[in-house]
């Protein structure tokens, strides 16, 4: 803590007022006081480095796709579960389905009301597979196209073919 200006040996009034001197020296005072000793920070709070930070979040390595978090949340995570989180956090999730049109592709509402996540949801019917390919993400829509399983493999070609018109595809809307 500084002291009182009545601590100074040398007579100040040559350079300040006491008076100012005084209020100058309780402005630091008070600006000390309210600064936190290094002692209590966090390493990172000294250090600037990411490593020295603790309980980091989990960020996913590059390249994960949102089909992969797809696979994770269903493998994972129960539905009960991650609806009571997502409530708590005042978000909702919503799962839709859609018939594609024309060049296999639609656009439909969601109901959110800022631009939520999409998440491409499997959907089988008898031995084929249909992944919604998520396009444009606005506040109030979402475009779809989608990837449907081949009948035949061939080894020229992915597993995928571009899904069709009258193909059904589903996404998870997860978002406010």
């Amino acid at each position: 803590m500084i002291g009182p200006v009545t601590d100074v040996g040398a007579d100040l009034s040559v350079f300040m007022p006491r008076a100012e001197a005084e209020t100058a020296i309780n402005t630091m005072q008070a600006d000390i006081n309210t600064r936190a000793k290094s002692s209590t920070l966090a390493a990172v709070a000294t250090t600037g480095d990411y490593a020295s930070l603790s309980n980091k979040p989990v960020i996913p390595p590059a390249g994960i796709t949102a089909a992969d978090l797809s696979v994770a949340l269903a493998s994972y995570v129960t539905t009960s579960a991650l609806t009571s989180a997502l409530a708590t956090a005042g978000v909702s999730a919503t799962r839709l389905t859609a018939t594609l049109g024309a060049g296999g592709t639609v656009t439909i509402a969601h109901g959110k009301t800022v631009a939520p996540v999409i998440v491409p949801v499997s959907r089988y019917a008898s031995d084929q597979e249909f992944v919604a390919v998520v396009g444009s993400v606005t506040a109030t829509q979402v475009t779809l196209t989608g990837k449907r399983s081949r009948g035949t493999l061939l080894l020229t070609s992915g597993p995928f073919e571009p899904a069709a018109s009258g193909d059904i595809v589903e996404v998870l809307v997860i978002g406010r």
